[in-house]
């Protein structure tokens, strides 16, 4: 077994057979299919293997030139086209083989334990590819010279190598061993060959810490990678390519482009010169918004810890208008900065705001114009800002009426407008819109309209607009593409022309429109205030569309109500609950006129987050979706308390949940009579994205986790992969088995993702969750990031591992899937340490982390957290016979420590292993969640 694959390294000891011909001949033409890109074949071929098929092919093609292939006098010039790809080739792969072994390699997946007497096919294949990559380290002078030899040639001759294909190797038979067609190989180019040699020597130059000669072939590479088109050879990782350009610029101090450098070099070049010229860098990336938040933000960190204050300041303010330009910046942390600031912090602060604002778009300005006004609003008038705003050029971007309205001096008068969210002081309420939006043109009555939000200004302002400058309805109506009428209260307002006249229609439409503007703005108090003024207007004229406002009023107040129920200061739960049900009621008694969809998902969510669960499970036979999945979300709950039909319960929904992710089940219903009858259809009660909505607007726990628990057993299910098992709440009530078919797996892991991330928005210290969330990463092979999830779950069961981790949160399935991670990461002292967590201590992986050679943690520095005198014996053991004296008297300090005396009372033992247990908890913690 030990010397299985040399017949592929040494094929001239033994006559190869006909069989074992063709299949080499096999093997070649696989070569030539992936067009001999290195980077695939490395991912999955061994290296005794990939170097059997490189030799192989050196014997086809040039069998002259195989026993002197690392010989440094071999002239690049007596090779043919042929020859010149194919030993190219082979002295590419040594070179990246010697730049691939400096990299950590995930650990070798354990198929079995050699039995005695017998030799383990995985050490031998680590040891020859050990011998492999230290003969090519002795060889690659040789390798270095024949391609930086054959750049050389194809710079000055430009020739053209020859890439042997599949159609240049005959198949042999019985009679002859299959004919070589070189004709049939493809040409190519030597810009290809250049730029393909260039990324593979610059590695390796990267690599020995030759950066400069690096950076000149990585320069090479990247010009050429701009000219090709359609390459049939060269492939190369654009991505790794510009970081690596990026390092070594960095490193050296140059540029990677001189004609036009990036700003994340100009600010890689400002840090190592003292942070000189920092400041014209952020001013400038305002508007090309080329450098990340989070590198910006780390400078500024930078800055502080160095104690550069005035730096700091600037960059902080630099960083401020940066995110103003996209609406997200809060005032307050600036208003402290300016009411101490001296007037040439105030100048620069406007110098900035005057850049940002000549090459802003609209937007951006119209996010720059409201952070400013905000500014004006709630400095003190001490400060002097309006004043000074208005004699620098950033006055040319306010109009007449806006400077006069800047010049105000009851502030307090200016920000009142943010009292009717219910706040009592403005300042906490900066960072939500203004009614005042400062992007239109003050001056003009159109952006007078789009600007006000009380009813009886937007009248008057429509008067002007109808009557005098006889505007017609569709032109007042598409002034602003973000007001959007329901689809029904728009069909009634076109369908009433005739008893509305049309101004009051013009009217409602905008009334309407501005009160959905809030709701998407969270302004509800005043989207609630605009329909109670529309309501009047229409009952006398048509009793559905005012029906129609009353369902808008009840939406817009359990939106408030979901959104912050601390703030529904004037909102009874009780009412709240009341005219949800009359709501359903009318779905459920089929009457004529009945609410729109968005609107019974709300009453649903709503009555479902109170717990009404006995009413909900009363609603039969409505033909809404939302209503039957509500149903039986109830249904299911309740039988939770008595548990005497819950798999029934259980199976009902997870068949209602299969049917939502059938094929072809993603059309939005078009009405509510269109969702009733949809269950009477071979389709879902509700289409993929309305019940990802619907689950979006669910807070209640209970529910929550039972569709968690679901999700996370039809993902399994659907994955059929051990590693894909996802422990859950509830887990053991669902089929083990789907009787129809499923749209596809990423649609249903889709929604579970988008599930566990609102779950933990609602409640980020709920164990199974997090628990949950782990076991999706560990799934994906993300295992830095699912160690990560199953440590803080521990964290916020146990309060900081104060107290023992509860089995329900870590069970042996846990631990294990724990120990993997840290396998993965190679952090073997740490899976040593969890293979004592197990009910019955997993000795033979134990003892097999601590014998690997790549260990990335603390390693002996977690010796004082074993507790297990096998693993603490089996230590002395193992750097004993190493030589490792340190190491051995770290781990026999910890094997002489009193309370690990066997013959101690069970209460010491207990508490020796709790202390050691909640150590290590914590120093993981500590690693994975900073």
């Amino acid at each position: 077994m030990k010397y299985t694959f040399l017949f592929f390294l040494a094929p001239e000891i033994i006559e190869p057979t006909k069989k074992v011909k063709a299949l080499r001949l096999l093997a070649v033409k696989v070569g030539c299919h992936l067009r001999w890109n290195l980077m695939a074949m490395e991912k999955g071929v061994p290296t005794p293997v990939l170097q059997a098929l490189l030799i192989l092919l050196l014997q086809i093609c040039v069998p002259n030139v195989i026993d002197n292939i690392h010989n440094p006098d071999l002239e690049v010039t007596t090779l043919t086209e042929l020859g010149l790809f194919v030993v190219h080739l082979f002295h590419r792969w040594c070179v990246r083989s010697v730049v691939r072994d400096s990299f950590p390699s995930k650990p070798v997946k354990q198929g079995f334990t050699a039995l005695p007497g017998q030799v383990d096919p995985q050490v031998v294949m680590a040891q020859a590819t050990d011998e492999i990559i230290r003969k090519f380290k002795d060889e690659l002078p040789a390798s270095i010279n024949f391609l930086e030899n054959c750049l050389h040639t194809l710079e000055l001759e430009s020739r053209c190598a020859a890439m042997p294909t599949s159609e240049c190797f005959g198949l042999p038979n019985e009679d002859f061993d299959g004919q070589l067609l070189w004709s049939n190989s493809t040409k190519v180019t030597s810009q290809e060959m250049i730029s393909q040699i260039c990324f593979d020597l610059g590695a390796l130059y990267f690599f020995k810490g030759d950066y400069r000669k690096s950076y000149e072939k990585f320069r090479i590479c990247k010009q050429l990678q701009n000219e090709l088109k359609n390459p049939v050879y060269c492939v190369v990782d654009v991505d790794r390519l510009k970081g690596y350009l990026t390092s070594c610029s960095s490193l050296l101090g140059v540029l990677t482009d001189t004609n036009i450098p990036n700003l994340f070099e100009r600010a890689e070049l400002t840090r190592r010169n003292a942070y000189q010229g920092m400041v014209e860098v952020f001013i400038e990336d305002n508007l090309k918004q080329e450098l990340d938040m989070a590198y910006r933000n780390n400078v500024q960190e930078e800055l502080l810890k160095k104690g550069l204050t005035d730096l700091y300041s600037h960059i902080y303010l630099c960083n401020a208008v940066r995110t103003a330009m996209e609406g997200k910046t809060t005032v307050l942390p600036i208003l402290d900065i300016l009411k101490t600031a001296d007037s040439n912090t105030t100048a620069f602060v406007i110098q900035i705001f005057s850049y940002a604002m000549k090459g802003s778009s609209v937007l951006q300005r119209s996010n720059l114009k409201s952070f400013i006004w905000n500014l004006v609003e709630l400095l003190p008038q001490k400060i002097s800002f309006s004043q000074q705003l208005k004699s620098s050029d950033l006055a040319n971007y306010f109009n007449e009426v806006e400077l006069s309205e800047l010049s105000l001096e009851d502030t307090d008068l200016n920000g009142s407008y943010l009292l009717d969210v219910g706040m009592e002081d403005p300042v906490a309420m900066t960072s939500y819109p203004s009614t005042r939006e400062s992007s239109y043109n003050m001056s003009d009555i159109e952006g007078q309209l789009l600007a006000v939000y009380e009813p009886k200004l937007i009248k008057d302002i429509l008067v002007e607009l109808y009557e005098n400058r006889r505007l017609n309805a569709m032109q007042i109506i598409s002034l602003n593409d973000r007001w959007k009428v329901p689809k029904e209260l728009k069909q009634i307002l076109d369908s009433t022309m005739e008893k509305l006249k049309e101004f009051d229609r013009i009217y409602l439409y905008v009334l309407i429109a501005k009160a959905r503007h809030c709701m998407e703005l969270k302004i509800f108090e005043r989207a609630r205030h605009i329909l109670l003024v529309a309501e009047p207007i229409l009952t006398n004229t048509s009793y559905v569309a005012a029906k129609h406002v009353k369902w808008q009023m009840l939406l817009a107040e359990l939106s408030q109500y979901t959104f912050n129920p601390e703030s529904c200061v004037d909102l009874s739960v009780h009412d709240l609950t009341t005219q949800s049900k009359q709501c359903l009621t009318i779905i459920r008694l089929g009457q004529d006129i009945i609410p729109s969809v968005e609107v019974v998902e709300h009453c649903c969510a709503f009555l479902c987050n109170i717990g009404e669960w006995h009413y909900l499970s009363d609603l039969h036979n409505t033909g809404d979706g939302f209503i039957e999945l509500s149903r039986l979300l109830a249904l299911f709950v309740c039988e939770l308390q008595t548990k005497k039909n819950i798999r029934k319960q259980a199976r009902d929904l997870w068949e209602t949940v299969l049917g939502i992710y059938q094929p072809g089940n993603t059309k939005r219903p078009k009405s509510a009579h269109e969702s009733a009858v949809r269950r009477d259809q071979q389709c879902g009660i509700l289409p993929v994205n309305l019940f990802e909505s619907f689950i979006q607007r669910i807070k209640e726990p209970t529910v929550l986790s039972v569709l968690i628990s679901l999700f996370s057993k039809l993902f399994s299910i659907l994955k059929d992969d051990v590693t894909s098992e996802i422990s859950t709440e509830y887990v053991s009530l669902w089929p083990t088995a789907i009787g129809m078919a499923v749209a596809s797996v990423a649609m249903v892991e889709e929604t579970l993702k988008l599930l566990l991330a609102h779950s933990l928005q609602v409640d980020p210290m709920q164990p199974s969750w997090l628990r949950t969330q782990a076991d999706i990463y560990f799934a994906h092979g993300q295992f830095a990031t699912a160690i990560k999830y199953y440590l803080e779950a521990g964290v916020v069961a146990t309060d900081f591992f104060t107290c023992p981790v509860p089995r329900t949160v870590y069970d042996d399935l846990i631990l294990r899937k724990m120990i993997k991670c840290c396998s993965y990461l190679q952090c073997h002292t740490q899976v040593a340490v969890l293979c004592q967590y197990l009910d019955e201590v997993d000795y033979n992986t134990a003892f097999k982390a601590l014998q690997e050679r790549n260990i990335y943690d603390a390693m002996d520095a977690y010796y004082c957290c074993i507790w297990d005198v096998s693993i603490l014996e089996f230590l002395v053991h193992l750097h004993t016979r190493k030589g490792e004296t340190d190491k051995r008297q770290t781990a026999l300090r910890a094997l002489s420590q009193m309370d690990l005396n066997s013959n101690n009372p069970d209460p010491i033992q207990r508490r020796a292993v709790h202390v050691r247990k909640t150590k290590f908890l914590r120093a993981m913690a500590k690693q994975f969640l900073g």
